[in-house]
């Protein structure tokens, strides 16, 4: 359904650009695109869905839609872009190295404030200045009125007075946000059980999850279809009346979106584990699970005040942040960690030619594991600092051309600043850096630390000079290797190994935080593992050249592990300095859901795993076998649904390799 949509909003946005190509001002070139697009966007609405305020090529008469179709055609495919990645980061990227957009998408605000008091209680507050972002503000605002008025809607100018208002203010405020972004994916609904709670009081509770279920098909289905949008329930309030409906309501559906994100409590009732593990979730990749307390001691150590702490939501997938407060930018950057060993193997260069890194350290001869260590941190540090310098050039280079007002006037100190969210408006920023292949940097180490310091099978030239054939000539030294405890069984050793490697690290990302701004390492692949994997050569934990990283916070694809050793493993470490996230990826056979006694263990198993700090658990269910069926009749299989990574995706969608990879981890157990 209006499958242009998108298309016809990138050709609005690429043509207001071009119009108002002379405005040097940021703000106003930001206010400009977003007021064009509420303009002149046609609207209507869906015989299938009450909600209007859609936007399509199905609102217009024939004559305009082929007029639109040309422009299209022409201008439609490209989102506009206002930030490059900064010359000096350059060398990096095709080893795998990255940084944001400046941070748009995976917005968070808070829809209370919206639906108690409306916009206008936001306009009320803009409406007698005269600064540049008052005007802009005063601008914004109004057309939203205007855009909600002409699908015949007082929502969200006026607060919503009963379940249908807040229902429409929410997703007119949504779909607001996405046009002004310049992105459509990765938004969070927040802590919606809460603040629907106040519109429900006289609505039966079956009525309740109909009209839930019908809202969450037509976010499935209507101009952006995100299916990474978080949508969280439970906390210490526990659940509640919409809690039960959001939940009963996503089983009916069975659609990737909105994703669950269930709040886990010590002594979380029985009741409600057999409410959310249940097989008709489980088929569709929901809920992912996060540890409540786990969750809480993450936040503080980014400094959130305590009184503060419960307002925290799931950002998209996995990053947590508190709503209308914190800006994020979830991807910050990527660093496939297994590149820092390279130069600390390779007297400071990485193994491929003509990537040059001017990191700041000083090669040292390797004659210890300690030493080996000591010059891995000092070029995982330089990674960091180019990393985060480049995400802060990146956004001030975005910020410099473009400004979103009307996101900013839902975030907090943004109006008495009078700074746009990006650019100073709020007190609290943090970038998430993705520490790619942390789990086979750490098995790497563990193969060095046996094999060539303790046993002495092996001299590190020798291994140096493997790793860069990718074990073509050294079937010994592979053997060894594949034969050498990993993490995830846990055995100890490998674990270890981890435990120090991830207190390192985030002691590195802390390094750089100050003023305002927090740098959080994170272990959060996606489905990007098998991306990043094909850029990297052979690492010393076995891994071959352009094979698959560790997934998340999981074990390397060839280790095969219990669950219990692996929930174990995975939680030895302290996750609560990963505030960035970490899901944690288990497979467990959808018919184990219908015995209460298996829902009763498996809940005893993920209550054990958030007791000791972990942060996040996402459970698949899908059929192997069917998944085999699927790769090869992908028309007969569109319903399929897989969690890639704290949201879902229809396995069909999935390129092949990612297919390939799900059928071996679920084949295999994991």
């Amino acid at each position: 359904m209006f499958e242009k949509a998108p298309a016809l909003l990138l050709t609005l946005q690429n043509e207001t650009i071009r119009k108002f190509s002379g405005i040097d001002d940021p703000m106003l070139l930001g206010t400009e695109l977003f007021c064009a697009a509420l303009e002149n966007l046609p609207l209507g609405k869906s015989d299938e869905f009450p909600y209007p305020g859609i936007f399509g090529l199905e609102f217009t008469t024939p004559e305009i839609r082929a007029d639109w179709e040309k422009r299209i055609a022409a201008d439609g495919q490209n989102r506009p872009s206002f930030s490059s990645i900064p010359p000096f980061f350059h060398s990096l990227a095709d080893v795998g190295c990255n940084v944001d957009d400046g941070g748009r998408g995976h917005t968070t605000i808070d829809f209370s404030e919206v639906l108690q008091k409306g916009l206008k209680a936001i306009y009320a507050q803009v409406a007698d200045g005269e600064t540049p972002f008052e005007k802009c503000a005063r601008r914004t605002l109004l057309a939203v009125k205007e855009f909600a008025a002409k699908s015949g809607c007082r929502v969200p100018w006026e607060p919503a007075r009963n379940l249908d208002e807040a229902l429409q203010s929410i997703w007119l405020v949504y779909e607001c946000i996405i046009i002004s972004e310049l992105v459509p994916y990765s938004y969070s609904w927040g802590r919606m059980d809460q603040y629907l709670l106040p519109f429900v009081s006289d609505v039966r509770e079956e009525v309740l999850t109909e009209k839930m279920a019908l809202f969450f098909r037509f976010l499935n289905q209507v101009n952006f279809n995100d299916d990474a949008s978080a949508l969280n329930v439970g906390g210490v309030e526990g659940f509640n009346k919409v809690s039960r409906a959001i939940v009963e309501a996503a089983a009916r559906n069975r659609m990737p979106a909105p994703m669950l994100t269930v709040r886990i409590c010590k002594n979380f009732p029985a009741e409600d584990w057999e409410r959310i593990l249940r097989p008709e979730l489980l088929a569709c990749g929901q809920p992912t699970l996060y540890g409540e307390e786990s969750c809480r001691a993450a936040l503080r150590r980014r400094g959130v005040p305590e009184e503060t702490l419960p307002n925290w939501a799931a950002n998209s997938c996995m990053g947590l942040v508190i709503p209308g407060e914190e800006w994020q930018d979830m991807w910050g950057a990527v660093l496939p960690l297994t590149l820092a060993l390279e130069p600390v193997l390779n007297a400071g260069h990485f193994f491929r030619e003509n990537h040059p890194f001017d990191s700041g350290v000083s090669p040292q001869k390797i004659t210890s594991y300690d030493i080996c260590y000591q010059q891995l941190l000092a070029y995982i540090k330089a990674l960091f600092k180019t990393a985060v310098a480049a995400e802060k050039a990146r956004c001030a280079e975005l910020t410099s051309h473009f400004q979103n007002v009307f996101v900013s006037l839902f975030y907090k100190d943004c109006i008495s600043r009078q700074k746009e969210v990006r650019n100073g408006g709020v007190k609290s920023r943090t970038m998430i850096v993705e520490t790619m292949g942390m789990v086979n940097l750490a098995d790497s180490l563990f193969s060095i630390k046996k094999l060539v310091f303790e046993e002495k099978k092996y001299t590190l030239p020798a291994l140096t000079a493997a790793l860069k054939n990718d074990f073509a000539d050294a079937p010994e030294l592979l053997a060894d290797i594949a034969g050498l405890p990993k993490f995830g069984e846990n055995k100890g050793e490998a674990e270890n190994i981890l435990k120090q490697l991830t207190a390192d690290v985030a002691e590195i990302a802390e390094s750089f935080s100050g003023n305002g701004f927090f740098c959080a390492p994170s272990l959060h692949t996606l489905h990007n593992h098998i991306n990043y994997g094909l850029l990297l050569g052979a690492t010393a934990d076995g891994r071959r050249a352009g094979e698959p990283l560790a997934k998340n916070a999981g074990t390397s694809p060839d280790v095969q592990t219990a669950h219990t050793s692996l929930i174990l493993a995975a939680s030895c470490w302290d996750q609560s300095r990963f505030s960035g996230g970490q899901p944690l990826d288990l497979w467990i056979q959808a018919s184990d859901w219908y015995d209460r006694e298996h829902v009763k263990r498996y809940a005893a198993l993920f209550s054990t795993y958030f007791d000791r700090g972990g942060l996040q658990l996402q459970i698949n269910g899908a059929d192997p076998a069917e998944l085999r069926e699927a790769l090869e009749h992908p028309e007969k299989y569109g319903h399929l649904i897989v969690r890639i990574g704290g949201f879902s995706m229809r396995f069909v969608e999935l390129h092949r390799k990612a297919q390939e990879d799900f059928i071996r981890r679920f084949a295999s157990g994991m």
